[in-house]
């Protein structure tokens, strides 16, 4: 008897200790409302400040840039080899001051020739060889001075300097090698200058203004934000798809990710809607735990995966297998597994 009662407590014990195991929960009921439904396009996320810079004159590449590096606008990205340019500008400054020089003399000698031939002390034709004399010296000077100045700008494009801030994303060359005018060195890409370029039917372009915001993410993940603020100003002649680039709300993506966008459709539709915090992510995926009572009057979880259409900080529109009136888990629900037994709050 002793052995009796010692096993029916344990078994009281075991009994209390798993019905305080039961989670305590709160919950809604899934309801029915009417929605704006959208269609899923394919967009990629790019940068508006994308180029690939080339060499301007051929030469040894002196120096470069490493890949990954953060560029500032007007830095410096690579350099070509220009000694023989310095040279060659070294030159054509010398001839310049030469001829700034012989000008400025040969002026000086027609001054003095006019004033003689005011007193009738030269004649005219000494006069008119001291204006021919200057007027060549002129000349011979503003072409050195031209010569100067391509030389100084051929000099300047030996650097290849940044047009906008950015990250150098590719080298196509190395230092030391020797490339041509044109050959392409790397490419730059401004990372803070981001849009996301999605093509929708011509049909749904149409009422879209800029402005406007839509949902941004991956399918049945929509849970950003990005404006419209440009479209193409026709539509493709044989996909009657238009362009539309949209600016993201947050910096927290890459060019080159592609993305969904949620584009609305004309008509509204009913759909299920659920607290935004009643959908539980996991490596599984997205689900809601629906509230089920057994015939034994027990009150546990079924765990029903869902796909998470659209909706707001709030709630969201689901599909799935759930019923209007359902009874879904909204607090205590990341605690939980597939048929455990809950309390209601």
């Amino acid at each position: 008897m002793r052995y009796r009662g010692l096993w029916a407590g344990m078994m009281m014990l075991a009994l209390s200790e798993l019905a305080a195991a039961a989670v305590t929960v709160s919950f809604a009921e899934v309801k029915q409302q009417q929605e704006t439904p959208v269609k899923w396009f394919n967009g990629v996320v790019a940068s508006r400040e994308n180029i690939e810079l080339s060499a301007e004159l051929g030469g040894k590449i002196t120096h470069m840039s490493e890949f990954g590096a953060r560029i500032k606008a007007g830095e410096e990205i690579a350099g070509i080899d220009s000694r023989q340019l310095e040279l060659q500008l070294k030159t054509a400054q010398l001839k310049l001051d030469k001829a700034r020089s012989k000008m400025q003399h040969l002026r000086t000698e027609l001054q003095r020739q006019e004033k003689l031939h005011e007193r009738r002390s030269v004649s005219e034709v000494a006069l008119n060889r001291a204006r021919h004399e200057y007027t060549q010296a002129r000349l011979d000077a503003e072409l050195a001075a031209a010569e100067a100045a391509r030389l100084q700008d051929l000099l300047d494009r030996a650097s290849i300097k940044a047009p906008f801030s950015g990250i150098i994303n590719q080298r196509f060359q190395q230092a030391g090698e020797y490339v041509s005018a044109g050959d392409r060195l790397v490419q730059l890409i401004n990372t803070d200058a981001l849009d996301i370029r999605v093509q929708v039917p011509i049909d749904l372009a149409a009422n879209l203004a800029n402005g406007k915001k839509l949902l941004i993410g991956t399918e049945g993940d929509a849970d950003r934000e990005a404006s419209i603020f440009q479209r193409s100003a026709t539509a493709d002649a044989k996909s009657r798809l238009v362009e539309l680039r949209l600016k993201p709300e947050t910096s927290q993506w890459l060019p080159g990710a592609p993305v969904k966008v949620a584009v609305p459709v004309l008509m509204p539709e009913l759909s299920r809607v659920v607290p935004r915090d009643a959908v539980i992510l996991s490596a599984a995926g997205r689900a809601v735990f629906r509230i089920e009572t057994d015939d034994a009057g027990k009150t546990h979880v079924r765990r029903v995966p869902v796909k998470v259409l659209y909706g707001n900080d709030l709630q969201v529109s689901v599909a799935g297998e759930l019923s209007t009136g359902d009874r879904v888990v909204v607090r205590g629900g990341s605690v939980l597994k597939d048929n455990d037994e809950v309390q209601l709050l």
